[in-house]
């Protein structure tokens, strides 16, 4: 009788323990089961963002599709210009050279520039030493030139009378006749003076 007492307590004792426990189990699921279900919403808020940027991606993926043949007819094109491209770096490569001895010939030419600079410069400051003089001659020069610019008119003025003078002295000269000379006209020289005959060659007989 008491073995069975003792079996009965243990099995009450057991039996509320496993309620226990099966309480336990039960909260924890409830709990659970209210986290899982109060997720849904936000679960199914997402996947209908998800579901409504599709259309978005599916376009972009047509865009993105419709500009494989541009893509591909342009490759013939650019693969064409390879060559060219190529040709022109060779070109590039090949005037290297040519620029760095150039470079090379202006960097040794330095030096003698820089060599000479001792000389150009007392020279340049000979050069400035005489401006001063220079423009101190510049009125002067301007004087001169008015002066013979004030003359050149009295020597017009005189020009026609010495012409007229000369002229007057040709038109003597040609009106003048040797009348009175007994010798021929091949050696008698009439003077333009005073028309006399002067003789240059013996007389004809």
């Amino acid at each position: 009788m008491g073995s069975v007492m003792n079996r009965l307590s243990v099995n009450l004792v057991f039996g509320k323990k496993e309620v226990e426990d099966w309480s336990e189990s039960a909260l924890v699921l409830s709990t659970f089961n209210d986290g899982v279900l109060s997720t849904v919403p936000v679960v199914l808020s997402i996947v209908h963002v998800v579901l409504s940027t599709v259309p978005v991606v599916l376009s972009t993926v047509s865009v993105v599709l419709s500009t494989v043949p541009v893509v591909l007819a342009t490759v013939p094109v650019v693969l064409s210009t390879v060559p060219v491209v190529l040709s022109t770096v060779h070109v590039v490569l090949s005037i290297v050279p040519v620029v760095l001895s150039t470079v090379l010939v202006v960097l040794s030419i330095v030096p003698v520039v820089v060599s000479t600079v001792p000389v150009v410069l007392p020279t340049v400051s000979v050069v400035l030493s005489t401006v001063p003089v220079v423009l101190a001659t510049v009125p002067v020069v301007q004087c001169t030139v008015l002066v013979v610019l004030s003359i050149v008119p009295v020597f017009l003025s005189i020009v026609p009378v010495v012409l007229s003078v000369y002229c007057a002295c040709i038109s003597v000269y040609s009106a003048c006749s040797c009348v009175n000379c007994s010798c021929s006209s091949a050696n008698c020289v009439c003077s333009s003076v005073n028309c006399a005959c002067s003789y240059y060659h013996e007389s004809l007989p």
